[in-house]
């Protein structure tokens, strides 16, 4: 998810089928399948590695930045965009050539034959593993970018290999943001002998009900809130590593301070005023044609719109007659998963629940989420809310708490819900009993003592947020001790403050020091205005 968070912010910047399944009993042997995410390596019809991508995405817009400025200009101008639509494009869309899936969105050569994404065959690819849970797991090693629900199918019969070969009489499945939603998917529309198999089912930061930002950016709704800038790059760029490794600190500094000052002084909403009007004035051109040639020729990717902007992201990238025919294929999955999985997802893992299938949601928070959408103010794990990976949790602003009076409208049994920091109300989950979340983990994050967590509950019966004291529903995580501990209040930092006079006073400061450093590197040496600029270093 890092890549593509990294690719939309340079971008930015320039501009019921439910079956009863009970709990293994000691006769039973489990087994254990693990989905992980979107990011696995990928290979052409000829074994060609295609992902990731040695196209230099940063590189190449930095080498056509001044022209692509000048474009941008000449559009704020004079309306015209087209110009500005066409570099863009250009700049963007090789990274994706050869591993956009076809019109249908399938993989296929040249000739139109279907081939295996990963290199081999899902199905019949089994490997043992023992880095994660008691006793191993079998990865079910997907093409990410292929249909939510052709995997799902394809799930199915890895799982039948995999207890044949095993001699297992049930598995355990744990879906992890994209293989989450496979897992809803495989729940969905399984065959009733298949889900009878299903001891217990563990997501763990799905994305089956949508995420935000994606979902925002294949609608075109984008909303740059300045204090979700703020924050974003406040609190979570960094940790996301979204500039690259061995990137100077003092970049990300320098981009931060600015950011911080003109929000303080109220001038980043009008910067996120001009950018909002830009993207909808190039969003039916360029944006839509770079969706289509990228990640919206990935059904997956689809599976992460929300419902509710399905329609209107159709229309956006598929923004002719004549493309809507040409892509009739693709849109029938998209619809295919929205209406059959997406929409039915929550009552199906209730039905599912009442008849024995044990379900863990694991989800996390206390990061600024992408800044892109409507939603973005709010608790995320730096990629997707809370509230929907958790199916339903209401939290409070990224940096706040929970305003008063809605502590006291929640109802006295409601309560033991609430997070003792006051963020997070699980009350409104799906699932509050089944429901554990983590402060402190980013998204893309799978540490040993997450592992421990899920060991417990596939080990346990009918494991609930009460079960065990070191596994309450609210944990903390410690990157230096890798170890979760109930949260027990507010931590140093959790609270943002911002529009005060000590805050405008701090950031002006920050500011001051920022340019007198320029200066002084400049005055040294160390900086040359020829090489910030583009020009001969030696000359300047």
């Amino acid at each position: 998810m890092k890549k593509v968070i990294s690719i939309v912010l340079a971008v930015i910047m320039l501009m019921a089928m439910a079956v009863p399944a009970m709990s293994a009993s000691a006769a039973d042997t489990v087994v254990t399948v693990y989905l992980e995410g979107y990011g696995s390596g990928l290979y052409d019809a000829n074994g060609k590695h295609v992902y990731p991508t040695d196209y230099d995405i940063m590189g190449n817009l930095k080498e056509v930045l001044d022209d692509l400025l000048k474009d941008l200009g000449k559009g704020m101008l004079l309306g015209d965009y087209d110009d500005y639509c066409d570099r863009l494009y250009d700049a963007l869309a090789p990274a994706f050539a050869e591993m956009k899936l076809d019109n249908n969105g399938e993989a296929t050569d040249a000739n139109g034959n279907a081939y295996f994404g990963r290199g081999h065959n899902p199905v019949t690819h089994i490997k043992h593993s023992n880095s994660k849970f008691d006793g191993g797991y079998y990865r079910f090693d997907y093409d990410w970018r292929l249909s939510v629900e052709y995997n799902a199918d394809l799930l199915e019969q890895f799982i039948k290999n995999v207890m044949a070969r095993t001699g297992a009489t049930k598995v355990n499945l744990v879906g992890r943001c994209l293989g989450g939603n496979i897992v809803s998917a495989y729940l969905e529309n399984a065959p009733e002998e298949s889900l009878a198999k299903v001891n217990k089912a563990i997501l763990y930061i799905p994305s089956t009900l949508g995420v935000e930002f994606i979902s925002a950016l294949f609608s075109g709704n984008i909303v740059l809130h300045p204090d979700a800038v703020d924050n974003y790059v406040k609190y979570s760029l960094a940790g996301n590593d979204i500039l690259g490794e061995g990137e100077d600190d003092s970049l990300l500094q320098a981009i931060t301070t600015i950011v911080e000052f003109v929000n303080e002084v109220y001038i980043l909403g009008f910067g996120t005023d001009v950018v909002e009007e830009i993207v909808q004035a190039v969003k039916d051109n360029a944006l839509s044609r770079i969706l289509r040639d990228s990640y919206a020729s990935f059904p997956s990717f689809w599976s992460m719109v929300k419902a509710e902007d399905v329609d209107e992201a159709i229309a956006l990238v598929y923004n002719t007659p004549e493309l809507q025919t040409e892509y009739a294929g693709m849109i029938e999955k998209i619809k295919s998963y929205r209406d059959k999985v997406q929409l039915n997802a929550e009552e199906t893992m209730l039905e599912l629940t009442e008849k024995g299938v044990d379900i863990m949601v694991i989800s996390k928070y206390n990061f600024a989420n992408f800044p892109l959408s409507d939603d973005a103010l709010k608790q995320s794990d730096s990629v997707a809310s809370t509230t929907a990976t958790s199916f339903g949790a209401t939290t409070s602003n990224f940096g706040e708490t929970l305003s008063d009076k809605y502590i006291k409208s929640i109802p006295e049994e409601n309560l033991k819900y609430l997070s003792k920091d006051n963020m997070i109300d699980a009350s409104t989950c799906l699932l509050p009993e089944k429901t554990w979340i983590i402060k402190n983990l980013y998204h893309d994050t799978f540490p040993d003592s997450v592992d421990k967590l899920m060991n417990k509950f596939m080990t346990s019966e009918n494991m609930t947020i009460n079960t065990y004291e070191e596994y309450p529903q609210f944990l903390k995580f410690d990157e230096e001790t890798d170890t979760l501990s109930p949260v027990e209040g507010l931590d140093e930092g959790d609270i943002i403050e911002r529009g005060t006079i000590k805050t405008k006073l701090s950031s002006l400061m920050r500011i001051i020091t920022l340019i007198l450093n320029f200066f002084t590197k400049l005055l040294n040496g160390e900086l040359s205005l020829g090489g910030l600029f583009g020009g001969d270093e030696a000359a300047a």
